[in-house]
């Protein structure tokens, strides 16, 4: 939607709008490794009740071989869980306990589905291993009256209202430096968040590899990354999402800081401030 005033066109988001994009970090680049992180999204009018974005975000492992795999498969059942169970009952855009058990049945059939994947890959060479297949999830529900999130391992969930920016999920890297937490454990269960959505315009989430770039000192979100993404993606409307932030990952990557592989969604639930 676009309004003039004073002379001027101004563009405001008139329905929530949501993009993501991927980048292959320089490390892989460099030994020819694919990109391991996935993204999905979905979006559903709930009638009177709006619209509501999901968006699911996963990290595959370095260290596991067809962990790529495991990640879009993480991702792809986790967005059809969610999109089921809304489609089913729309109250749980509304409602804080129903949005809960809808994140956590979500997660556990993104686990499934990455070992579903292990086993029909893996048929030929004998047992499954899905340790070769870990990844991280992320998935995130936003409506206008509450955004959710469930959490196994690293990455972030970053919200604000285009000024002041939160970490709505921090990163999970376990006991030690320099590790994380993996879907494929049945141990690690995951993590829900659930917040007012009217206290947000913007939601996004992001793999670990934006992590220097996206958060100071790795704690808090940086406000000057992400208020000036939020604008641009405010300005662009609905259609433009995916091609601003790809424009953002090409600039971290000139600027050499796209080391590992990056990905990022984002939705936009309302415009900037007046």
């Amino acid at each position: 939607m676009s309004e003039r005033r004073n002379g001027r066109r101004t563009d405001q988001v008139a329905n929530p709008g949501a993009g993501h994009a991927s980048l292959k970090g320089a490390a892989h680049v460099k030994d020819g490794t694919p990109n391991q992180d996935s993204a999905v999204l979905g979006m559903l009018s709930l009638g009177r009740l709006g619209r509501t974005v999901i968006m699911a975000v996963s990290d595959g492992a370095g260290s596991a071989r067809h962990s790529q795999y495991g990640s879009r498969a993480a991702c792809a059942a986790g967005v059809a869980s969610l999109t089921r169970q809304l489609g089913r009952n729309s109250a749980i855009a509304v409602k804080e306990h129903l949005l809960r058990s809808a994140l956590q049945r979500a997660a556990r059939r993104a686990r499934r589905s990455v070992m579903t994947t292990a086993r029909k890959m893996d048929r030929s060479a004998g047992p499954a291993n899905a340790n070769e297949y870990a990844c991280t999830l992320m998935l995130a529900v936003v409506s206008q009256r509450l955004v959710g999130v469930a959490h196994v391992g690293d990455g972030c969930v970053v919200a604000g209202d285009g000024d002041e920016w939160n970490l709505l999920s921090a990163p999970d890297n376990g006991e030690f430096a320099n590790e994380t937490r993996f879907l494929t454990n049945p141990r690690n269960l995951p993590r829900i968040t659930v917040a007012p959505g009217s206290d947000f315009r913007c939601v996004a989430v992001i793999t670990d590899g934006l992590k220097d770039v996206a958060l100071s000192r790795g704690t808090a979100p940086y406000d000057r990354f992400w208020t000036p993404l939020y604008r641009a993606l405010s300005r662009n409307g609905v259609s433009g999402f995916s091609a601003v932030l790809d424009t953002m990952l090409r600039k971290v990557a000139d600027a050499g800081k796209a080391i590992d592989d990056c990905t990022i969604a984002a939705c936009v639930m309302r415009g900037p401030k007046r």
